[in-house]
């Protein structure tokens, strides 16, 4: 014999089966504010990752050096001298009163040697002068006239910077100066420059 569900049983039978199979389960917000907090403490705890340090430049080695192009500075185009290879030649802006280059500036890779025309004696009056503007102080360490050689010094905040001059050929404003264009701060590193102003010599 059928028997007929009547509506009130279908309406227990559904809560029975809602009871029993139970509804999903929602995500326990306490729980989820703790899992967030420890990606935080995880994210802190990370190591952070620096990019390397560049390497410092090597040392300039005046063997390597090459015969440097000067044509295009009018006042050294009859001179020849020897720089890293591949150095860029940047000429001097020309002097108060003066329509050209007075002299270059040849570099690479942090060596900047300075030929110039001028005289020691111009240069011993002047550097005391940037001394006083710069708030340094000006102090000749080595100063031979008749070897057309002068070595110096510019201290200021407790650091001491070294230069090099050396004077070679006259010509109708004075010498061509050779020397280091920057203050270096490890006097050893004049070397490299003497080397480079040894090779400064006339074209043939």
């Amino acid at each position: 014999m059928i028997q007929t569900v009547r509506p009130h049983q279908l309406l227990v039978l559904a809560l029975l089966c809602s009871a029993a199979c139970g509804e999903p389960a929602k995500p326990d917000a306490k729980k989820t504010e703790v899992t967030k907090a420890d990606a935080k403490v995880e994210a802190k705890a990370a190591p952070e990752v620096k990019a390397p340090e560049a390497a410092p430049a090597a040392p300039v080695d005046p063997a390597t050096f090459e015969p440097v192009d000067l044509a295009s500075v009018a006042v050294l185009a009859k001179y020849t001298v020897k720089g890293p290879p591949g150095a860029k030649v940047t000429p001097d802006a020309p002097g108060f009163g003066d329509d050209a280059p007075g002299g270059a500036v040849i570099e690479k890779d942090g060596f900047k040697l300075h030929l110039w025309s001028s005289t020691i004696g111009a240069e011993r009056t002047v550097m005391p002068m940037r001394a006083q503007q710069d708030s340094s102080k000006y102090t000749e360490t080595k100063n031979e006239g008749e070897k057309g050689l002068l070595e110096y010094t510019f201290e200021k905040d407790g650091k001491t910077t070294h230069g090099y001059i050396q004077a070679k050929f006259s010509t109708l404003k004075g010498s061509i100066l050779c020397g280091n264009q920057d203050g270096v701060a490890d006097p050893a590193a004049l070397e490299a420059y003497r080397k480079a102003c040894e090779t400064l010599a006339e074209k043939k």
